[in-house]
């Protein structure tokens, strides 16, 4: 893996200053925040029980920064190879796009996090095939809902890949579809 696709947390976290920070600051060690970053500690803050809040001992902030990381290189690859859409990445989309508007309207995050993971997977499963059907577009998409959890990596992914402003993507439109029933 080359030197561009290494998730570097306090490399994002110093190219984008973000109103999540000073609330990371004050419930996370210095240590913590320099091993995982705003952006792990953020989603971590959002899922985790209240009752369990030790980040030092639990294997969610580690599996939280884990699934952060696969994103970030898996994105660069996925980006590089640039593919059409298949009907098998439009169904997933379809579904993701409808589970996603579901769960943030139920403010369920633990929900939109796992979502967030199957997405992850099936980069994974996308990344190096012949000819996937995962398209750029997909991925903007996927940044874009993923910006309000993790602003630090999802605005470096967009502002590399569009060449944009790293704020334009706070200025984007959430590309939802109309979800009224579960996933």
């Amino acid at each position: 893996m080359t030197q561009k696709y290494q998730f570097n947390p306090m490399r994002t976290d110093k190219n984008f200053k973000t109103d999540i920070q000073p609330l990371i600051r004050r419930c996370f060690s210095q240590d913590l925040i320099w091993d995982y970053g705003c952006d792990s500690l953020y989603l971590y803050l959002l899922t985790c029980d209240p009752g369990r809040f030790r980040p030092e001992e639990d294997g969610a902030l580690t599996g939280i920064f884990r699934f952060l990381s696969r994103f970030y290189a898996r994105s660069f690859e996925l980006w590089e190879e640039d593919n059409l859409r298949d009907s098998e990445t439009e169904s997933f989309r379809s579904h993701f796009l409808s589970a996603m508007e579901y769960y943030e309207r139920q403010q369920n995050f633990a929900h939109m996090l796992a979502e967030f993971m199957k997405t992850g997977n099936y980069m994974k499963k996308c990344c190096g095939a012949f000819s996937s059907g995962f398209d750029r577009d997909f991925l903007l998409e996927i940044l874009k809902l993923l910006y309000p959890y993790a602003p630090g990596i999802s605005s470096e992914l967009y502002s590399v890949f569009t060449g944009k402003n790293i704020s334009q993507l706070r200025l984007e439109e959430w590309p939802l579809q109309q979800a009224d029933q579960e996933p």
